[in-house]
């Protein structure tokens, strides 16, 4: 998340540097601490898990698929990437992909030419992730 001075934020919107959606809160015009802030997102979820990897990560997607003013939006939704309609909650998101096996992989689409949707996601390790680019895609099947 980004702060202002301090390490306090003005609770008008909470940004978040990964996803650049912005979080409607009430405020009147108080400022509160960075743990404060943290606490009271976790309070607002049903889930609990705000200040996991694996929120993080389901955040981005529907971000980069659903909001046209993400810098990826363009690579995304905009050459058609859907999010799964049904993961637009975050425990449904979960019980069909689960939670990740190791900390060191992200979230990957199988097929790139399809959406974030059950079957076509999985936990992937950064190398995985390198070969399954589009970029790689087009030069697999030259030779």
């Amino acid at each position: 998340m980004t702060f202002t001075k301090g390490n306090k934020i003005n609770l008008g919107k909470i940004h978040s540097v990964e996803t650049r959606l912005k979080i409607s809160v009430s405020n009147k015009g108080r400022k509160l601490t960075k743990e404060q802030a943290l606490k009271g997102a976790i309070a607002r979820t049903k889930h609990g898990q705000v200040n996991t990897s694996e929120y993080i990560a389901w955040l981005n997607a529907r971000a980069r698929c659903m909001n046209p003013k993400h810098p990826k939006y363009y690579r995304y939704g905009g050459r058609g990437i859907t999010f799964c309609n049904e993961w637009n909650d975050f425990s449904s998101f979960i019980d069909h992909i689960g939670k990740k096996p190791s900390a060191d992989l992200t979230l990957d689409r199988i097929d790139n030419d399809k959406g974030y949707e059950p079957g076509n996601v999985r936990w992937a390790t950064r190398k995985e992730q390198q070969n399954n680019k589009r970029q790689a895609n087009q030069y697999t099947n030259v030779l």
